[in-house]
């Protein structure tokens, strides 16, 4: 059975950022990869998903496929992401007025009416939101230092991702409106542990290196288990702000189809 018509896509980078929303949608069915994406129903909106990878590559091939899979009225594009602004904390809410780029001028913007239907829905939520820029880098940022030299190269942005570059281009080219929301899993002032910028071949936090890296430095493993409380809190947070903007975009579809990424 093929997808349902015009739905909803929405892109993550790892398994574990999907889980909770995976688990919320109604009958399910596909396989959640961009060329045989999983659907479902959230609430009265269909609704098809796929994990594209860790990097701004593989979410800009994931997200093209997924497109070409299933014609979708919008793309959300979702997960985690490290903050930069101070006093962003693990759990907190970043709403993408705007993505930035490494190498490249100026913001890609999301489509308005899907931006202001989201802020008023997270807003009205119980967890902390913030609205600004989103910067898409090519390795994770695991120190502080390394978060305060990118705020300063970069003083737009709020907080740092991997894939939402990508995936906006993918979903630009195709004329498909796109909405970007992430939650951060370490704020500007939290270390990660070793081993995380470490990634396999299909994407996904190769676990051998970072075993390796405890291994080497014992010390790290209790910010190893910090970190993986960290991103079980935030995936379960994430689940929920989906969710919720889901709800509120469902009745953006002929809206959004008539006005264009607009």
């Amino acid at each position: 059975m093929p997808p349902p018509p015009e739905p909803l896509a929405v892109v993550f980078a790892l398994r574990m950022e999907a889980r909770p929303f995976r688990h919320a949608l109604g009958r399910r069915r596909g396989a959640g990869s961009p060329v045989e994406p999983a659907w479902g129903s959230c609430g009265a909106t269909d609704v098809v998903w796929a994990v594209t990878g860790i990097g701004e590559q593989r979410a800009r091939d994931g997200a093209e496929a997924l497109i070409a899979r299933t014609a979708p009225y919008a793309l959300l594009i979702t997960g985690f992401c490290g903050g930069l602004a101070h006093g962003m904390a693990n759990g907190d809410l970043v709403c993408a007025t705007g993505c930035l780029g490494m190498g490249r001028n100026g913001a890609m913007r999301p489509a308005r009416p899907l931006l202001e239907a989201a802020l008023g829905a997270l807003h009205g939520g119980a967890h902390t939101v913030h609205d600004g820029l989103l910067l898409t880098v090519d390795r994770p940022l695991q120190t502080p230092c390394a978060k305060a030299e990118k705020r300063r190269e970069w003083p737009g942005a709020i907080a740092v991702d991997m894939e939402t570059y990508g995936a906006a281009e993918a979903a630009e080219a195709a004329g498909v409106p796109w909405l970007a929301i992430r939650c951060v899993t370490d704020g500007p002032d939290d270390r990660l542990p070793p081993g995380l910028d470490r990634i396999t071949a299909d994407g996904h936090p190769d676990a051998a290196a970072i075993a390796v890296a405890a291994a080497l430095r014992p010390r790290s493993l209790l910010r190893l288990a910090a970190t993986a409380r960290a991103a079980s809190m935030a995936a379960l947070t994430l689940g929920d702000a989906v969710r919720l903007v889901v709800a509120a975009t469902a009745g953006l579809r002929r809206p959004l189809r008539r006005s264009g990424c607009e």
